[in-house]
């Protein structure tokens, strides 16, 4: 199921912020307010986020146990656990459903970065401008105009 079949909880956004992905979070900014007269600065500054971000929905992994802390009680306590994902004499470390789905995300969007870089090479090295082992090898040679550096 992808994160658009479920409400997102989280959007993760890696950091620092460039500078067109700044002009991205603007324009979600202000299409936002465009859109709708009902828009409030949250909602707005949600759709910015999300302009740029990753966003994660709830519920999407599994879990192998449930900590509960009632009111009345002094400490949590496991509530539930499934017995097939525990093995006896196992040690398992619990994390935050949030905590692992943010991490995913990230995971996932180092992933679409890379891969669309590796795209952008195999097409710089496909393309009839060089080598593929000279480009692999040097890749500033052809670099974006804007990549490279200014002329001393």
């Amino acid at each position: 199921m992808s994160n658009t079949d479920k409400k997102t909880t989280a959007v993760v956004v890696p950091l620092p912020i460039s500078t067109e992905q700044a002009q991205k979070m603007y324009e979600a900014y202000c299409s936002a307010f465009a859109r709708s007269s009902g828009t409030t600065r949250g909602s707005a500054t949600t759709a910015a986020i999300l302009a740029i971000g990753t966003p994660v929905a709830g519920g999407e992994l599994e879990y192998c146990a449930q900590i509960v802390w009632h009111d009345d009680a002094v400490e949590p306590e496991v509530a539930a656990w499934r017995n097939k994902d525990i093995k006896k004499g196992a040690n398992i470390k619990v994390v935050r459903q949030s905590d692992a789905q943010a991490a995913l995300a990230a995971a996932q969007a180092e992933i679409a970065k890379l891969t669309e870089e590796n795209e952008r090479m195999k097409h710089i090295a496909y393309s009839g401008r060089g080598s593929l082992s000279y480009t692999i090898h040097s890749p500033t040679r052809f670099a974006d105009e804007e990549r490279k550096a200014p002329a001393a």
